[in-house]
């Protein structure tokens, strides 16, 4: 059973350029615990990954969740519970992957994608938007919110409070067990982007 998962983090690395690198995770991970969705409501699922509400209709992720994506099927977000099985299932009608996108000896590059909704949303106390950032500053306490630090938690988001500062793009495959390197997409490079498709 998937359950929805924080783990706390002290980030004193300045986040650089398109990502950064969170080297020996464990040594930075202050606890992990089980959340329950009214604490970080804007957290959203999809079939393999996590993902981030912005508004309505738009929710948040990494690029190599969703560049596989059968766009002749009906695809879905889960956003408002901690598991599938609690979770309201909203279909999707449009993607938009980076156009900077790109994988550099299998790491994926620009690694961030907008989903369309095909309905908005309704907001409740389980279903609300994070905020986007200005920029990071140095020693922020941050929150990663996900299923547990592994693949599947790629395009989950990392928070500061409940503003967006990264994505979960590239996490070592070392095994869920023994994960000693992870990448995160820097949200804040990206927000004039975001900006310009979302209109938010």
């Amino acid at each position: 059973m998937s359950v929805l998962i924080v783990v706390n983090i002290v980030l004193s690395l300045v986040f650089k350029d398109h990502y950064t690198a969170a080297q020996d995770v464990e040594s930075v991970i202050l606890y992990g615990d089980d959340a329950k969705i009214e604490e970080y409501p804007f957290y959203a699922s999809l079939n393999n990954c996590g993902a981030a509400i912005l508004s309505h209709v738009w929710i948040l992720t990494a690029a190599h969740c969703v560049e596989n994506v059968d766009r002749s099927q009906r695809n879905y977000v889960w956003v408002g519970g901690e598991s599938f099985a609690n979770s309201v299932r909203v279909p999707y009608q449009r993607i938009h992957i980076h156009q900077g996108y790109h994988k550099l000896k299998g790491v994926p590059v620009n690694d961030i994608a907008l989903i369309q909704l095909s309905h908005p949303l309704q907001y409740t106390k389980k279903i609300r938007p994070v905020k986007l950032p200005n920029r990071l500053k140095p020693n922020t306490n941050l929150s990663f919110v996900g299923r547990g630090i592994d693949e599947g938690d790629s395009g989950s988001p990392l928070v500061s409070g409940n503003t967006i500062v990264g994505l979960a793009s590239f996490i070592g495959n070392l095994g869920c067990n023994n994960v000693r390197l992870g990448f995160f997409v820097n949200v804040p490079t990206f927000v004039p982007w975001i900006k310009a498709i979302t209109g938010l």
